[in-house]
């Protein structure tokens, strides 16, 4: 029946509305092969998607079909063809969440570092019990790291769609770790903290690419947000001793050097997506 309803509302869908290309801005992989298949029949050249998020490993909907892929970075998209992705050009161009953050990147030097560790936080009320274990062991570490580290002003930062969450409250009561409004845009204060670390979040990746020091928790060894290239790296904390160790002193944490690995620091995605889809249709 879902097919049958794709099918319908697809094919009459590209005979009112023909295009060139098409360009599908999908949360977690959604992309759909019979409606790719029904707009190439109708006339177009091209059906593309842009990155939104880290494709979680044990998610629903890991099937990518795309002609073209614009990926966060050169590596946030190899894992997909382990999982059998019909992808026929993956394109490096950056995220299109932070292509309005330019006057923000282009002040990354000059920006004051007013919070030593901001912990971005994930929606864990709406996962899965296995990732939520992950993610809640990982604000237990920064909880205990928050006063054994009391030097440290540790906070933490939810995105505005975030759900109360009374697990992760109750594992902060009487912490030293504090929240930042929730209603900010959340890359403001990215840009003015020292450490990023995260267990999941997309701004993780999207972070690194601007240069920015990143650490991933991985308490139980099994985040899904992790791709293949970070798993194993220094930049990823499996244990909280190693944790306790490199927030000691989180001046000598390095930079990631391949960060273009990871995102393009890109202030005009759309443009590069444009001229992209040009060169194509000249081609």
């Amino acid at each position: 029946t879902l097919y049958v309803n794709d099918y319908l509302y697809y094919s009459n869908a590209f005979k009112e509305c023909r295009a060139k290309f098409m360009i599908q801005d999908r949360n977690l992989g959604m992309t759909n092969a019979l409606k790719n298949y029904l707009f190439k029949e109708s006339g177009g050249l091209l059906s593309t998607c842009t990155q939104k998020n880290i494709v979680r490993a044990n998610a629903n909907n890991l099937f990518f079909d795309a002609d073209i892929f614009f990926t966060l970075g050169k590596k946030t998209a190899e894992d997909l063809f382990a999982l059998g992705a019909r992808i026929d050009s993956v394109v490096p161009v950056g995220s299109l969440s932070m292509e309005h953050m330019g006057d923000i990147i282009s002040q990354n030097d000059n920006n004051s570092k007013e919070i030593d560790i901001l912990f971005i936080g994930i929606n864990a009320v709406n996962e899965n019990n296995e990732d939520r274990d992950g993610y809640y062991d990982s604000v237990k570490w920064l909880a205990n790291l928050s006063i054994k580290l009391p030097n440290l002003g540790i906070f933490i930062k939810h995105h505005p769609s975030c759900n109360n969450d009374p697990i992760e409250s109750e594992i902060v009561k009487n912490t030293n770790i504090k929240y930042i409004d929730k209603a900010l845009n959340s890359y403001q204060p990215s840009f003015q903290s020292k450490l990023i670390i995260t267990y999941g979040s997309t701004m993780g990746y999207e972070l690194i690419g601007c240069g920015l020091k990143v650490l991933f928790f991985d308490p139980d060894q099994k985040s899904p947000f992790l791709i293949s290239s970070l798993s194993g790296s220094k930049n990823t904390i499996y244990d909280y001793d190693a944790a306790q160790q490199m927030l000691s002193n989180i001046e000598e944490i390095s930079i990631i050097k391949n960060k273009t690995d990871y995102c393009i620091c890109n202030t005009d995605v759309a443009r590069s997506i444009y001229q992209y889809l040009i060169k194509q249709e000249d081609k």
